[in-house]
C-alpha cells in the first residue's frame, strides 16, 4: 500500500520538523484578534490556534506558518469555543409619562381600630440577683422538702454527698466493699457499698417564671431569676432534666427547652425582659400539657413544679392541676397583697413559699 506508506512518511517528517516552524508577528497578531471577534475566553485559544497552524504547516512541509495554515484550522479551534457577543443595554424609554400621583392612606386611629396599643411598654430587663436555693417552710420541716426533692440526699450508703438517691444503684460494689470490709455499722455489720446508677437522676424541674410588668416592682424580677438560677445549679449538681416557661407581655414563651439544667442559667435570664399582661391559666395549661405527654413516654419521671408569680392575676384557673409536686414561690413583697399566691396555691395543690423565705447561697 504505498499511498499507506507515502502518508506515514509525510507524518514523520512533519514530527520532525514541527519544533523548526517559525511563525511571523502578524500571524500572531491576526490570530489575537481573531479571538477577540470570537469572543474567547482566556488565552487557551490562542495557543491551540498557534499550535494546530504549525502542524498544519510541517505536514505540507512549509517552514513557516500563512494565511493559508490560520484558515485551515480556524473552525476546528473556534467551534466551541466561539461565544455571542453580549447585547447593548436597552436605553430606557424618557417618553414613558409618570405615575399619576396617589394620595398616601392615612394610618387608622386608635378609636377607629378594633384593639389599640396606647400605652403600651416595651420589655424592660433586669439583671440576675443573687443566686438563691429553695427550702422547706420551717426549716425543720423535711417531708415537705423530701416531698419536693428540694434536699440533696446522700444516696443509699450516706456517703455520696451532693448526689441524689436515685444515683446509686441496687447492684453490689463488691470490690469496694471488701476494701471498706473493716468499716461496721452501728449494728456491727459490714456496710455494703453501692454502684453508682448510670445516668442522670429522673428528676424533672419545670419552672413557670412570671415576665409581666407587675414583677419589675422592687427588683422582684432580678431576685426571681436569682432563684431560678439556685434551681438550675441545684439540678445540675443533681444532674436533673430542666425545662422553663415564661409567661408575660400576654404570652407563654419556652425559655430553656428540656434537658441536663444548664451549668451557668444567668446569661439566659439575663436576656430575659418583663412587661405586658401575666397570662398565668396559659401558662398552666402548657405546662399541665407538657408533663402529661412526658409521663406518657417515661412514667418513672418525677416532675417538680415550680410556679414563681406574684399572684397578681384576675384569671381563672379552677380546675387545673400539674402532674407530679408544685410549689409556689410568691415575689410578692407588699405583705398585705401575699394573699392571692396563697390562694392560686391552694388551687393548684401546691406547697407555698415567699421569697424572702428562700434561703440566700452562702
Amino acid at each position: 500500500m504505498p499511498q499507506q506508506d507515502l502518508l506515514r512518511a509525510q507524518i514523520h517528517t512533519a514530527q520532525s520538523m514541527l519544533n523548526s516552524i517559525s511563525v511571523a508577528d502578524e500571524q500572531r497578531l491576526d490570530i489575537a484578534e481573531r479571538c477577540v471577534e470570537a469572543n474567547v475566553d482566556g488565552v487557551r485559544g490562542d495557543l491551540v490556534w498557534l499550535r494546530a497552524a504549525s502542524a498544519h504547516a510541517a505536514l505540507h512541509g512549509r517552514q513557516s506558518i500563512n494565511s493559508q495554515d490560520l484558515d485551515a484550522v480556524e473552525e476546528l479551534v473556534l467551534m466551541h469555543r466561539r461565544q455571542q457577543a453580549p447585547q447593548p443595554p436597552t436605553p430606557p424609554n424618557t417618553n414613558t409619562p409618570p405615575p399619576p400621583f396617589q394620595r398616601p392612606q392615612e394610618a387608622p386611629s386608635s378609636s377607629q381600630s378594633g384593639a389599640s396599643d396606647w400605652g403600651q411598654m416595651q420589655p424592660q430587663m433586669q439583671a440576675t440577683g443573687t443566686k438563691r436555693s429553695v427550702h422547706a417552710k420551717p426549716a425543720d420541716d423535711k417531708a415537705t422538702a423530701s416531698r419536693l426533692g428540694l434536699i440533696a440526699s446522700q444516696g443509699k450508703q450516706c456517703h455520696g454527698k451532693g448526689r441524689a438517691t436515685r444515683n446509686w444503684s441496687q447492684r453490689i460494689n463488691w470490690f469496694t466493699s471488701l476494701v471498706a470490709g473493716a468499716i461496721a455499722n452501728q449494728d456491727g455489720k459490714p456496710e455494703l457499698r453501692f454502684r453508682r446508677q448510670r445516668g442522670g437522676d429522673p428528676t424533672m424541674h419545670l419552672v413557670l417564671l412570671d415576665t409581666s410588668a407587675s414583677t419589675l416592682q422592687g427588683q422582684s424580677q432580678s431576685q426571681a431569676k436569682g432563684l431560678v438560677a439556685g434551681l438550675a445549679q441545684q439540678a445540675y449538681v443533681a444532674r436533673q432534666a430542666m425545662v422553663l416557661l415564661g409567661f408575660g407581655n400576654d404570652k407563654v414563651e419556652e425559655l430553656y427547652a428540656l434537658g441536663r439544667a444548664p451549668k451557668a442559667m444567668a446569661p439566659l435570664l439575663n436576656s430575659i425582659g418583663a412587661g405586658g399582661g401575666t397570662p398565668l391559666k396559659q401558662a398552666l395549661q402548657q405546662a399541665q400539657a407538657f408533663g402529661q405527654r412526658l409521663l406518657r413516654r417515661n412514667p418513672s419521671t418525677r416532675i417538680v413544679n415550680y410556679i414563681i408569680t406574684d399572684g397578681r392575676v384576675q384569671q381563672d384557673i379552677h380546675g387545673l392541676h400539674l402532674p407530679g409536686t408544685s410549689l409556689l414561690v410568691d415575689t410578692e413583697q407588699a405583705q398585705v397583697k401575699r394573699g392571692r399566691g396563697q390562694h392560686i396555691a391552694n388551687l393548684l395543690g401546691a406547697d407555698y413559699l415567699t421569697l424572702s423565705q428562700a434561703q440566700q447561697l452562702g
